[in-house]
């Protein structure tokens, strides 16, 4: 689950800028205040991972364009790169089986754990490329630089009681933001290698033999050797606190586990239980005032260990959150009178609206009855379909007409705001399967061309589709920027309504601001428990 997004260097944000994001995340700001060019990151991130790209990142595609690198690149800054930075919260219920390894449940419900990755890309040539990755683990950094020209890297890990340097072999993939490594390769072994993928390596050596290929069994066993070596390094050093009698070679077998693992809490409990015969080890280490930081030091060596397993699971899920991105741009299609009839189906809308008739009338009676039941509930109008000759309109009937008239004769409203209400209505009905509970609307303006009163109305249905999300347990987040105090407003009454299951902690509203030099900044205001703002910025919509 992605709980957070971060950048640097980007159009104004020239300094690194990172906002948590809720299940409700509001942009506000004044007009190019840089809330736009946030908000359309993670589009562009969609865009970037669902067309097969030659780089990390498609500027200009489907969703959004930002030109190219350079005019991407933020005007003031020397530093010829771009920084993206991403937050996930994993939940091990829903870790995929080969990757299972990695974490031990604390309880019935599921251990979490948080892990930040950066992602720095650079434009030489102009190519885009990613120049560096880091993963953050529990304050322990393990950072690898890429070069597509050398095929080698340093891989650094360190925290703050020890750091380790080594060569490796850097494989990258197509599509993938994080690359696997493996021991450092000669010219004979990169010939051999590029006929098959990385994933071979784990397979057995009967395996290997059956495709009558020797050369890749070679390479398994150089890339096992230097793992054991890496297990060694590890085992030193914690030799110390062995019985002097403890052979080097145990003392790696008790360390396999252990070094499986990824976070403190985790190697500690499987040190614990793999020893629980060595009492003498666990009676010095619990002895050791700095055990933690044995433990820091065992973990610098795990996270190199378990590299490989952790960029395959972390790509999945960043793919998976920017697939999961459901972007409603500013410019949406206008209402026609009749729509045609096409045999196409459709599951999703278009980030412009354009296929909402479409997929109004491709719904069943029952669903169709539905949809027009939950806009009069939440709406005060209906939305319906009505076939005319081989053509299709949609009609529209309001609360103070029993007429239905059609959507080209209403006020423009009604267009623009459509597609939003129809996103959140197939998103609260859709059906799911498993390990498929996350969605993030991203939305900019959602108010346009609304009264206030519908502004207002919008954002409680926000607030209703959060509280429905909890209750079934789902993960969806709706970012959205807007100048509509009516939105803003509605969402404080929203916390304050004991009828709906929302509170403060399920919003946040951040305010942009441009500083000297044309770059932007950003801070929180917070609503209180009760709805009301903390610190709301005087005069922010009056301009006094």
């Amino acid at each position: 689950m992605l709980t957070s997004l971060g950048v640097k260097n980007l159009r104004s944000f020239k300094e690194f800028t990172s906002i948590d994001l809720k299940p409700i995340t509001v942009f506000i700001g004044k007009n190019s205040s840089g809330k736009s060019s946030f908000l359309r990151i993670l589009p562009l991130l969609s865009q970037s991972t669902q067309e097969t790209t030659n780089g990390p990142i498609l500027w200009y595609g489907r969703l959004v364009d930002f030109g190219d690198f350079n005019n991407a690149l933020n005007n003031n800054t020397e530093e010829k790169e771009i920084i993206f930075h991403f937050n996930i919260k994993v939940d091990e219920r829903y870790l995929s089986y080969r990757y299972h390894h990695l974490y031990v449940s604390n309880s019935v419900e599921g251990a979490q754990l948080d892990i930040g990755v950066k992602l720095t890309i650079t434009n030489p040539n102009l190519k885009t490329i990613t120049k560096s990755v880091e993963i953050n683990i529990d304050d322990t950094f393990l950072k690898i630089y890429l070069d597509e020209q050398k095929k080698e890297s340093n891989i650094f890990v360190w925290n703050e009681a020890l750091k380790i340097e080594k060569k490796v072999s850097v494989i990258n993939s197509d599509g993938e933001f994080l690359p696997k490594i493996m021991f450092l390769m000669n010219a004979q072994d990169e010939k051999h290698f590029k006929i098959y993928p990385i994933d071979i390596l784990s397979f057995g050596d009967e395996y290997l033999k059956g495709i009558n290929f020797p050369p890749i069994i070679a390479i398994k066993k150089k890339n096992k050797a230097f793992y054991d070596e890496l297990k060694l390094e590890a085992s030193l050093l914690l030799k110390k606190y062995f019985h002097n009698k403890t052979t080097d070679a145990n003392i790696k077998k008790i360390l396999d586990e252990p070094l499986s693992k990824v976070s403190q809490n985790q190697i500690m409990k499987s040190l614990s239980k793999v020893s629980s015969n060595q009492t003498t080890f666990l009676k010095n280490l619990h002895a050791c005032k700095n055990n933690l930081e044995e433990i820091k030091n065992i973990q610098v060596f795990s996270l190199i260990n378990n590299f490989n397993s952790l960029s395959s699971y972390l790509n999945e899920q960043l793919k998976k959150s920017f697939a999961s991105v459901k972007y409603i741009g500013p410019s949406r299609a206008i209402a026609e009178r009749f729509y045609r009839f096409q045999d196409l189906q459709v599951n999703t809308l278009d980030h412009t609206g354009s296929n909402f008739a479409m997929i109004l009338n491709s719904l069943s009676s029952e669903e169709k009855s539905g949809f027009k039941d939950w806009t009069k509930a939440n709406f005060g109008f209906t939305v319906s379909v009505a076939v005319i000759d081989s053509h299709y309109a949609v009609k529209i009937q309001t609360e103070e007409d029993d007429n239905e008239y059609n959507i080209s004769d209403m006020g423009f409203g009604y267009s623009q705001v459509l597609p939003i209400i129809m996103s959140i209505w197939l998103e609260q009905n859709r059906v799911r399967g498993y390990n498929n509970n996350d969605s993030i609307f991203v939305i900019e303006q959602p108010e346009l061309h609304l009264h206030p009163a519908y502004q207002a109305k919008l954002a409680k249905v926000f607030a209703l589709l959060i509280a429905y999300n909890k209750k079934n347990d789902l993960n969806v987040k709706i970012i959205f920027e807007t100048h509509s105090q009516s939105m803003i407003d509605a969402l404080g009454e929203c916390i304050e309504d004991s009828d709906i299951d929302f509170n403060n902690n399920d919003v946040s509203v951040n305010v942009f601001e441009k500083i000297n030099n044309n770059e932007t900044k950003t801070y929180k205001a917070e609503f209180d428990k009760n709805g009301f703002f903390e610190n709301w910025p005087v005069g922010f919509f009056t301009g006094n």
